[in-house]
């Protein structure tokens, strides 16, 4: 394989051993902004319905957030934070499929899911384009694909203390929306 080619392979596990590191003061670092996105999140998960898949659960804050009667399946490329939203989704109740995956490549057939979310990813993501249309395929057809735009919270002050311990997000070297553009899609919640 050609360096080119490992190139991903590289960034993503970096991303997965930057996550698994800052899993226990992941929430902290994101507490300064908590007040700000909690309400977009809300409008953002609101229209969650029938088989939801959850992109980057992280520690699990949306759970509370999440319409009754939905069936969750929580992904994260990071071991310890999917341990971390699962310990969560227990001391909550909430109960969720919990797989170790990479949205650039979802182990799931297409069409199976209702609705995608994934909140404060896609800026932390290799490949601003395979996402995306990774879960294009895994929704049904007309299914809501909800994500908030990574820009704003890459440009509020948690992030950007986060981007000094994580090193991960990559929206201040991206054009805004270069997630989404080129594959078809946008953000639902800009």
């Amino acid at each position: 394989m050609n360096e080119e080619a490992q190139q991903p392979d590289r960034e993503r596990n970096a991303a997965r051993k930057r996550y698994n590191r800052i899993v226990r003061f992941y929430n902290l670092l994101e507490l300064l902004d908590e007040r700000r996105f909690r309400p977009w999140r809300t409008k953002l998960l609101a229209r969650s319905a029938g088989r939801v898949l959850e992109v980057g659960v992280g520690t699990g804050k949306n759970f509370p957030i999440y319409p009754a009667g939905v069936a969750v399946t929580a992904i994260d490329v990071a071991e310890n934070m999917l341990a971390a939203a699962r310990k969560k989704a227990g001391r909550q109740g909430f109960f969720a499929e919990w797989t170790r995956a990479d949205v650039q490549n979802l182990p799931f057939r297409g069409d199976t899911f209702d609705t995608t979310a994934a909140t404060f990813v896609f800026c932390s993501v290799p490949d601003p384009l395979r996402g995306p249309r990774e879960l294009r395929r895994v929704v049904k057809p007309r299914g809501p694909l909800a994500w908030e735009r990574d820009e704003a919270a890459c440009r509020c002050s948690a992030a950007r203390l986060g981007r000094l311990v994580r090193r991960g997000c990559r929206m201040v070297s991206r054009r805004p929306g270069a997630s989404t553009r080129g594959c078809g899609l946008h953000s639902e919640i800009s």
